[in-house]
């Protein structure tokens, strides 16, 4: 009898049955998931939000064509205030935060933040974050009791609803911004993007998606899916993915060392430090310079060499006719500089510390009137090296393209570039670690 067991227990250690196997990876597959579901509660809330604030959205947009259809010809889309719509004197985000919390300063020129009182934020009456008189809607079947607000609901947090109006064809939007991984920029199933809206950091919803000022008014993500090498004169995979449609072209006189590869997010381009960049005509309206109260420059780079020569980033500036406008770049190997011009003529020059690195890194360059401007990598704030320019209250407004890449007093950038975006405001510091916690590889 011993030897039998001791048979056994031989023949049982050489190794485990099928059947052994597949019940064992089947536990260690629910016990990974549980685990998941415990260790994750926070995404599991943060898309409860998401859902309801779509959900709030949705009604509140059906609530209000009930209100315009019972209003016929005499809707009034700002109710309540006078004069707020696109394209009117006193144009307005109207948004769901109280009164009792400050705006940031971070809308275009001509725009302002509507609020209303904690003790009226709900009313459905007129009176409320939303102007409209929504109690005929009511009556007629709308499914509406209060306004709603976002969850969150501040503006430190980034999470708040707004509206904006047009009058000429009583057209609206509303906006929310996505927290979960699921349903924010960049998730599986990304819906700020996918909305068909022109703002990619805010889901939107309504009759004309563009409405909202705070979208950017130039992004190229470069994503060609394409691979290879990058013909001078190419514009495919160099689109706006704005309405304003101002497309780029490639240079790359010598036909060499300009190429698609992998980005942050689908493809980036490769310049070679010799003779490549990207160029975007000037646009017949100042949406890329000629600023008055605010501007903003996003992109991500990964350079290729970290030596002392002056390599450029990102400008819109040219030095004959003088067409300055603003202009970034590596200046050498301690500092990013960069140079404003109010007049086309004179400058202004700020540095930062260079903490460029052999790796993928945001930088984003912000601007507001009469202040100085700033530098982020990576949502952080880049420190200074104790040069600054005089403060400007504007902008020249130049007839030169916007270049991505192009060297002047220096060398052109060596490395990869992706995801350019420029903005006609300054964007705030909460909006700023948002976007590159999205975006971040």
């Amino acid at each position: 009898m011993q030897k039998e067991r001791v048979r056994a227990l031989r023949s049982h250690s050489g190794g485990f049955s099928l059947l052994e196997i597949i019940i064992t990876v089947s536990i260690l597959a629910i016990l990974l998931l549980g685990t998941a579901l415990i260790l994750d509660p926070l995404q599991m809330a943060a898309r409860a939000r998401d859902e309801t604030r779509t959900q709030e959205l949705g009604t509140l947009m059906n609530t209000l064509r009930i209100a315009r259809s019972e209003g016929g010809g005499g809707f009034d889309p700002d109710g309540s205030a006078t004069n707020s719509c696109v394209g009117e004197s006193a144009q307005k985000v109207f948004v769901s935060v109280p009164d009792s919390e400050a705006p940031p300063a971070d809308l275009p020129s001509g725009w302002s933040y509507a609020q209303v009182s904690a003790a009226n934020v709900s009313n459905t009456d007129g009176t409320g974050w939303l102007p409209i008189d929504l109690t005929a809607a009511a009556a007629a079947g709308a499914q509406l009791s209060h306004l709603p607000v976002d969850p969150i609901n501040t503006f430190a947090s980034g999470y708040y609803y707004t509206y904006v109006c047009d009058r000429s064809g009583f057209n609206f939007e509303l906006t929310a911004r996505m927290v979960s991984k699921r349903y924010r920029t960049g998730g599986d199933e990304d819906i700020q993007v996918e909305d068909g809206g022109d703002d990619p950091f805010r889901y939107e919803t309504g009759d004309d998606l563009g409405l909202d000022p705070n979208a950017p008014t130039g992004r190229w993500t470069f994503n060609s899916g394409l691979s290879g090498g990058i013909s001078d004169g190419t514009t495919v995979g160099f689109e706006d993915s704005q309405p304003g449609g101002n497309n780029g072209t490639a240079h790359n006189s010598n036909m060499s060392g300009m190429q698609w590869l992998s980005g942050v997010s689908g493809e980036a381009v490769e310049l070679d430090g010799t003779d490549d960049y990207i160029s975007i005509a000037d646009p017949a309206q100042d949406i890329f310079d000629g600023f008055t109260q605010g501007f903003s420059v996003v992109f991500w780079v990964n350079p290729d060499i970290l030596d002392a020569s002056r390599r450029s980033l990102v400008r819109k500036y040219e030095t004959t006719g003088n067409q300055r406008a603003w202009f970034l770049e590596k200046y050498n190997s301690t500092n990013i500089g960069l140079f404003l011009s109010d007049d086309g003529s004179g400058i202004e020059t700020w540095d930062w510390v260079n903490e460029l690195t052999f790796s993928w890194q945001q930088y984003v360059l912000t601007w507001a009137t009469g202040a100085k401007p700033s530098l982020y990598r990576n949502g952080d704030e880049v420190a200074r090296t104790g040069t600054d320019g005089t403060n400007l209250a504007s902008i020249n407004a130049s007839t030169a393209p916007v270049e991505i890449g192009r060297g002047a007093a220096g060398s052109p950038w060596n490395g990869e570039i992706d995801d350019v975006l420029i903005y006609d405001r300054a964007l705030s510091s909460q909006e700023i670690a948002y976007q590159y916690e999205v975006l971040r590889p």
